[in-house]
């Protein structure tokens, strides 16, 4: 006949996610003895700021896409076969998108669009691997944009 376990004794996984709960209550400095209610320990556990093993610093960590358009992204997709897009999110503004986009079609000798993203907002999509010459305009102060080079993220294989 099998043995149920008695009530005193928790099962290891469940000591386990008790020890869980304790950690996380201790790093919110909550007090299992004054009883807080359901909402406040709910509430503070949702201000809680995502950690992946990935990132170095929770500090630097972009938590929301205003935070996130701080920097400009220079991104390539691959679409099927050697066919690359290059997409330009984040930039400031001040600019006139549709200017640029006529700028960069002409200085590279691509084509492109104006696309919208949910998360980031309008962004420059260009046909082929457009990274280093997208890079150059934006920071080139005669006839570019003029920008820090510290703002501009290339990301890509």
């Amino acid at each position: 006949m099998p043995r149920t376990p008695s009530a005193t004794t928790p099962s290891p996984k469940a000591a386990d996610d008790v020890a869980i709960v304790q950690r996380v209550l201790e790093a919110l400095d909550i007090d299992l003895e004054t009883r807080p209610s359901a909402e406040y320990v709910s509430a503070q556990i949702q201000t809680l700021k995502p950690l992946h093993t990935y990132v170095e610093d929770v500090d630097d960590y972009p938590v929301s896409p205003k935070q996130a358009q701080e920097y400009i992204h220079i991104r390539i997709q691959q679409r099927k076969g050697r066919e690359t897009l290059t997409t330009v999110q984040g930039i400031p503004k001040k600019f006139n998108q549709r200017k640029i986009l006529k700028e960069l079609k002409n200085k590279l000798t691509c084509n492109g669009s104006i696309t919208t993203d949910k998360a980031m907002g309008e962004g420059i999509q260009l046909h082929g691997d457009q990274r280093k010459g997208v890079q150059e305009f934006l920071v080139a102060k005669k006839d570019g944009l003029g920008l820090d080079l510290e703002t501009i993220n290339v990301h890509g294989f």
